[in-house]
């Protein structure tokens, strides 16, 4: 998303080697235009798709539970894993996430050669044969991806897992990251606020209340 020479771009897609950009308006055929990038949504998809990579490291490290399932939209973000885990274990993979966050991480890009991948610590192997893009985040996860990404786990900010669910044998996990984590925060906030207020309780007896 963003736009052609201020005209806004609704829409991408591929057809064989070319990429069309559908907009809003016309263009004049031959002029030069400034193209700008949605730098804002590109920046939180960005941290919601890292956020994946590093949680799903983190339940292999952990756990040895394989993500099998991603699932991203504009307001929704879930890891399928084959294990059936707790909300304590989620947690503990949450707060290893974190940490990584915190240490400011290298996260680098990369085409290796086959020689060279073949001794990368890889978390899954490649489905293409050709081309082969791997993402690596120092210390953290190794794995091949063609997604965006930023140089660094601090732009992240923050991981939060929402909730677990048991789906197909093992755990489906809902969570946010970055501008979406401090979102949900602000929202619960504000409705623990709202109970606090209606029922003249402290934060910790609404439960009881």
């Amino acid at each position: 998303m963003g736009s052609i020479d201020g005209v806004a771009v609704t829409y991408v897609y591929k057809e064989e080697d070319h990429i069309f950009h559908l907009i809003e308006g016309p263009l004049q055929v031959g002029e030069q235009v400034a193209c700008k990038l949605d730098w804002a949504r590109r920046k939180e998809l960005m941290q919601q798709h890292t956020g994946q990579h590093l949680l799903s490291a983190a339940f292999w490290d952990l756990y040895e539970a394989m993500t099998v399932g991603f699932h991203l939209t504009e307001d929704n973000l879930t890891i399928d894993l084959d294990k059936d885990l707790t909300m304590d274990d989620a947690m503990k993979a949450e707060d290893l996430v974190n940490e990584w966050i915190q240490s400011d991480l290298k996260i680098n890009c990369s085409f290796p050669s086959d020689e060279v991948m073949a001794d990368m610590p890889l978390r899954k192997r490649p489905k293409v044969t050709h081309n082969i893009r791997i993402v690596e985040i120092e210390g953290a996860d190794c794995t091949p991806c063609g997604g965006t990404h930023p140089p660094t786990t601090a732009m992240l900010g923050i991981l939060k897992v929402k909730r677990v669910d048991r789906y197909k044998g093992g755990i489906r996990v809902q969570f946010a990251v970055g501008v979406r984590a401090v979102a949900d925060y602000r929202a619960k906030n504000d409705m623990i606020n709202q109970l606090v207020a209606s029922l003249k309780a402290q934060p910790e007896e609404i439960i009881e209340k």
